[in-house]
This record gives structure tokens, C-alpha cells and sequence, in this order.
């Protein structure tokens, strides 16, 4: 990925989404090498593939909190996961 347009989900506080652009921004671009060229924030409401993301993210998140009925969500999308970073609290 090079210039990529990173669209976030403007749910949450206004300080927690500057602090994941400003992660991301710094742990991702490199100056030889630009992987992020613009963060945006746009309604989920509004925006289908952030609501596909939020899903899908919602499905990892109850996977590795170890929820009850993980698997049930999870078996629709295992066999297309690549991989997963988490990110410490």
C-alpha cells in the first residue's frame, strides 16, 4: 500500500480518533515510503465499507475476548483473514 486514503469511523470522542490518526500516521509512513497519504473520518451510517470493517472487526474483537458464541460470527469470515495486529489498550 502506498498514498492510501485511510477513511475511520467517526463514532467515539473526538481525542480518541486524533490519537489513532496520529498512531497510525507515525507507525505506518515512512519517508522514503508514504503508506498513508489522508485520514478522513465520515458516519458509518453513511458508509458501507465501514460499516463491513466495523462488522468484521466486531466479530475479531469477540474472538480474541474469548465471547461465547465467537465462532458462530467468526466462521463466515476465517478462511479470509490474513492476519490481525492488536493493538495494546
Amino acid at each position: 500500500m502506498k498514498n492510501a486514503i485511510v477513511i475511520l469511523d467517526k463514532c467515539g470522542s473526538p481525542d480518541f480518533r486524533n490519537e489513532l490518526a496520529a498512531y497510525l500516521r507515525s507507525n505506518l509512513n515512512r519517508l522514503d515510503y508514504p503508506v498513508i497519504k489522508k485520514i478522513k473520518q465520515q458516519d458509518s451510517r453513511k458508509n458501507n465499507l465501514i460499516q463491513v470493517a466495523d462488522y468484521i472487526s466486531g466479530i475479531l474483537a469477540r474472538k480474541y475476548q474469548e465471547k461465547q458464541d465467537w465462532f458462530s460470527y467468526y466462521q463466515y469470515i476465517a478462511d479470509k483473514q490474513l492476519s490481525v495486529q492488536l493493538i495494546p489498550d
